[in-house]
């Protein structure tokens, strides 16, 4: 993997970003002196400016002490908006002022005295720029020591800041964080407003490299805030800019390049090549990121492309930093497009310039890149000469994001020299890195992006290849248990922690003004979506509505994060431990279920199958030819039309049937990749089209850890449901919500129709439930706001008959439709983040709509969805979709399957047999009926007691009274006899 270069931006580098503040002397005399030290006080400094000049302008004869006065005004003002010439031109009239009146007694040589500041600043920065630190840093604390010794607070700050910077550059990143805190601090005591954004920008990069990414995603955010009201666009674009880098880091992509197209938008209109340069760099970074993602070639020569144009400008400045970094990422391209000549040629050319100007990270990326190009041409004792000088080099600075990749570069060399050990070794440093950044990612959805971007998946996958070799070669089960220790901290972590989340109340103890602000962020939410319904509404309209609804869904996921870090019961929550092997037979496993968990890898993939007696590990074909294969099926079984059967039977005996032993009735399938639109239960075990349903109860998990945790929260539950069924049926085409027409324009749905048998479905398993302990709302009663004010926790089953809305691009967005009304407050929608806030203690949750099972797949974490949001909510099971189901083929599912749910079986039992039902039946034996519909999570619960249905209950009655009638005759007629005969006697 090469190594590439997003270029961050650390504010106040550039001449023209600076400080400014609090007041100088005054008299009042003037008549604009108080106006111009409220605008002053107000970080008003431009229109402070103004007044001054238009006043000197307009009076022709000021007295001298006034004119002082107002000079000295005018070279803080200008000062505290970063204009350093003019300032220092007023310092310098007032000066000539002191000298030619004789004030010099009264007001001790200040301008003269700021003067002074202002030439060591000046020097300062140019020994700095020199990189001749240690003069720098005496003439930045003779300037700091003289500004406390006149009292200018302003001219102290910048001071301060600037000097930050050279301790940046010496990589004393302590130092640079407590000279921008004290710096801060003064400036918000007198509202400079431009050196708040900037310190705050300037800390936000202290975090970033410590990697604290939700500290320095606060900071970063909080800067912009204030460059944009204030329209300091410089800021603004170096916070974009930094904000892109982050985002580009832990794997946001989408928000990653919509930040550096900004940044690109403002610095065309107002700065030079230098700035330009650095965002079509860092947009090239982002098509590389997704080239390594995706495969596809396209995206390595769009960078390519975005990296030659940013060197062409770069080459007509001065900055040399950013070169060596841009002559680094065309190198990487060129790598990736297998022309590792030129890509040579370019690495030497970044570490020539990286070693003159004693760019110590440039260097050690410099050096893993050449080890990379020797690597992939043969030449592996070579490359591991260069990967060892850049670890070497790299422990200098700490840098585990440069660390993790030369770790597993060098343990993908010593694996090519058959060196297994020493490889293994290498993996475990990778890996341990990548976990330790993971770990310091407080934020969950963070956490998943950033382990399913770039390649750090491939380090797990790559271990598990090697533990497999070893394996072969020693048949020791330490390397199988390694093997599933890797394969399950590659899986659904995100998902296993936000199951622990769950667990406990965040809101405990929390400010009460943050919980107001978190529903009042979800009605505003709400009331843009149903804003976004209005027909009448123009496209700008609608376009600024779209960016305001972004900016609150990024408000609202900032004030998640803020109420998590401020809840005692968030910050004492224990994440579970992976699941061991030894764990799992004693404490997992029945005597019926064999686990099977997957690993799609680029040039091996593998299968695991476990039992609470054996375990097995075994090869199949890398993720391309399987994906192609799981494709062509899906073509066949998801529509009706000839099956192509020999694929099903073909991806049976490849994925499940070396796993496969005889004595178990039941599957838990752990998926990867592109597996989980995979129905299992479909694929053909032999020429008799015998479907694997047949045999097997099929369960679905994200990984084996979570599913675990599932169980153990099952069963740790206090709470037991006093009812059995809460269903909603989809609403009638009345009662719609509005918001429907937008989502149908924006994610180009054909139409959409209301599902005509959803009321039927609702009834017909409403009959399995006695009257007490259902509850069904239909029509409009179908509504969000029935659903919220429910009792939810009182269900043992929630059911829903109604359409989804699946937004992969934006998990959060999806939704469930229910019904609304132009009174109401709520939208219709009820998003992914309200199922969030849903309290249940649901063992099943049923979403019978269509692609209920979809979302946003990310890489080692699974598909983020609507569905998912249910277990977090507090559900043990929920039975979803895979594909758009046949409305009359799922209402009769749901009814078999209710059958034989309330007729004592399992979860999971119940839609086999209900699967088998329809398989018996030619006219919807084909697999797009029944296929679609799986279960993930626990599904062995028995969740109510065996019940008999009304209609059976009935005949059974009514048998037992004639019988009883029956037999009463009898025994009168024979009661009669008796009496009869007695009495002769």
């Amino acid at each position: 993997m090469n190594f590439f270069f997003a270029l961050f931006f650390l504010t106040a580098i550039t001449t023209d970003v600076f400080i400014s503040a609090n007041t100088i002397y005054t008299y009042q005399t003037v008549p604009i002196f108080s106006e111009v030290e409220r605008l002053k006080k107000n970080g008003n400094f431009e229109a402070g400016i103004d007044l001054i000049i238009n006043y000197f302008a307009n009076n022709s004869e000021i007295l001298s002490n006034d004119r002082y006065n107002l000079e000295l005004n005018l070279g803080i003002l200008y000062w505290n908006t970063g204009k350093i010439k003019e300032s220092r031109e007023r310092y310098f009239n007032a000066h000539k002022l002191e000298i030619s009146n004789s004030l010099v007694g009264i007001y001790g040589n200040y301008a003269t005295h700021i003067l002074k500041i202002i030439d060591l600043y000046d020097k300062a920065k140019a020994a700095r720029d020199t990189r001749n630190f240690s003069v720098s840093k005496s003439l930045f604390y003779e300037a700091v020591t003289l500004s406390k010794n006149i009292s200018s607070k302003e001219h102290e700050a910048k001071c301060l800041r600037q000097l930050s910077l050279v301790f940046w550059y010496e990589n004393d990143l302590n130092m640079f964080r407590l000279l921008n805190t004290e710096c801060l601090s003064i400036a918000r005591h007198l509202n400079l407003f431009r050196d708040i954004s900037i310190c705050l920008n300037n800390l936000g990069l202290f975090y970033y490299n410590i990697e604290d990414y939700l500290s320095a995603l606060r900071l970063f955010e909080d800067s912009l805030a204030i460059s944009q009201k204030n329209k300091y666009f410089q800021s603004e674009s170096e916070c974009l800019t930094n904000l892109g880098v982050l985002h580009k880091d832990i794997g946001n992509y989408d928000i990653a390049l919509s930040c550096f197209n900004k940044a690109l938008e403002i610095d065309k209109k107002y700065f030079g090549n230098d700035y330009i340069a650095n965002d079509i760099n860092n947009i090239g970074t982002i098509n590389r990121k997704l080239g390594l993602i995706t495969g596809d070639d396209t995206f390595f020569k769009k960078s390519l492309d975005f990296f030659l144009q940013s060197l062409l400008l770069i080459e007509t400045t001065s900055d040399l930093k950013n070169k060596i970094r841009i002559l680094n990422n065309v190198g990487t391209a060129y790598s990736d497009l297998n022309y590792f000549d030129n890509a040579l040629k370019y690495f030497m050319k970044s570490l020539y310039y990286s070693q003159i100007s004693n760019d110590i990270e440039s260097v050690c990326i410099a050096l893993n890149n050449i080890g990379i190009v020797k690597l992939n041409s043969g030449l592996y004792k070579d490359s591991l000469l260069y990967f060892e000088k850049a670890i070497y080099y790299s422990t200098k600075f700490s840098s585990k994001n440069i660390l993790w990749e030369s770790y597993f570069e060098m343990a993908n060399a010593y694996k090519k020299q058959n060196n297994l050990t020493t490889s293994l070794l290498n993996y475990k440093y990778s890996i341990a890195l990548i976990e330790q950044i993971r770990s310091s990612i407080q934020y969950e959805d963070y956490k998943s992006s950033y382990f399913g971007s770039d390649r750090r998946i491939e380090a797990y996958q790559n271990i598990i290849d090697l533990l497999f070799l070893l394996l072969q070669l020693e048949n020791r089960t330490n390397y199988f248990e390694q093997a599933l220790g890797y394969l399950e901290r590659s899986k659904a972590r995100t998902f296993v922690d936000r199951i622990e989340v769950s667990k406990v109340s965040i809101y405990k103890d929390i400010d009460p003004s943050l919980i107001s602000q978190e529903k009042y962020l979800n009605k505003k939410i709400s009331a843009i979506f149903k804003s976004l319904s209005e027909l009448s509404m123009s496209l700008s309209e609608k376009e600024l509505l779209k960016n305001e609804l972004t900016k609150l869904e990024n408000e609202y996921d900032r004030l998640r994060n803020n109420i998590r870090s401020h809840s005692p019961s968030y910050a004492n929550i224990q994440y579970p431990e992976i699941v061991s092997l030894n764990h799992l037979r004693n404490f997992v496993f029945d005597d019926k279920t064999i686990i099977f968990s997957y690993s799609l890898g680029k040039e091996q993939s593998y299968g695991f199958s476990i039992t609470n007696k054996s375990f097995n590990i075994f090869q199949m074909s890398p993720r391309k030819e399987i994906a192609s294969k799981v494709s062509k099926y899906l073509a066949c079984i998801s529509n009706l039309g000839n099956l192509n059967n020999s694929i099903g039977r073909e991806l049976y005996r490849e994925i499940i049937l070396p796993g496969i032993i005889e004595g178990y009735t039941k599957l838990l399938i752990i998926p990867d990749d592109i597996l989980y639109y995979l129905p299992f239960e479909s694929l053909l075990l032999d020429e008799s089209m015998t479907c694997l349903v047949s045999k097997y109860s099929i369960e679905y998990a994200p990984s084996i850890t979570s599913f675990w945790e599932i169980l153990k929260r099952d069963s740790e539950k206090s709470f037991s449901p006093k009812k059995d069924i809460i269903a909603f049926s989809s609403p009638e085409p009345g009662f719609l919500p509005k918001a429907i027409n937008s989502i149908v324009k924006e994610q180009m749905y054909d139409t959409f129709e209301e599902i005509q048998n959803s009321r039927t479905e609702v009834l017909e398993i409403m009959k399995y439930f006695t009257t007490n302990k259902k509850t069904s709302f239909q029509g409009k009663r179908a509504s969000e706001y029935n659903l919220k004010n429910s009792k939810l926790e009182d269900y043992q089953i929630l059911h829903f008959a109604t359409h989804c809305i699946i937004n992969d691009s934006k998990p959060l967005r999806s939704s469930i439709i229910l019904s609304s009304s132009e009174d109401s407050n709520e939208d219709g929608l009820i998003q992914a983040r309200e199922v969030f806030n849903l309290k249940l203690c649901a063992k099943l949750v049923v979403l019978s709509s269509c692609q209920s099972a979809l979302g946003h797949l990310v890489r080692g974490e699974g598909i983020e969805g609507l569905n998912r949001s249910f277990f977090y909510a507090g559900a043990s099971c929920v039975l979803m979709t895979l594909w758009q189901t046949n409305d009359e083929a799922s209402v009769f599912l749901m009814d078999r399957y209710y059958y034989y749910l309330t007729s004592g079986n399992s979860i999971a039992d119940s839609l086999r047999k209900a699967k088998i039902e329809m398989l018996s039946n030619d006219k919807i034996s084909h697999p797009y009926y029944w296929a679609p519909f799986i279960l993930s999570g626990f599904g062995d619960n028995n969740i109510l007691i065996k019940r008999l249905r009304i209609s059976e209950s009935f005949k059974i009655f009514t048998t037992i009274f004639i019988l009883f009638l029956l037999v009463s005759i009898f025994l009168l007629k024979v009661l009669k006899v008796n009496i009869y005969f007695f009495s002769n006697k």
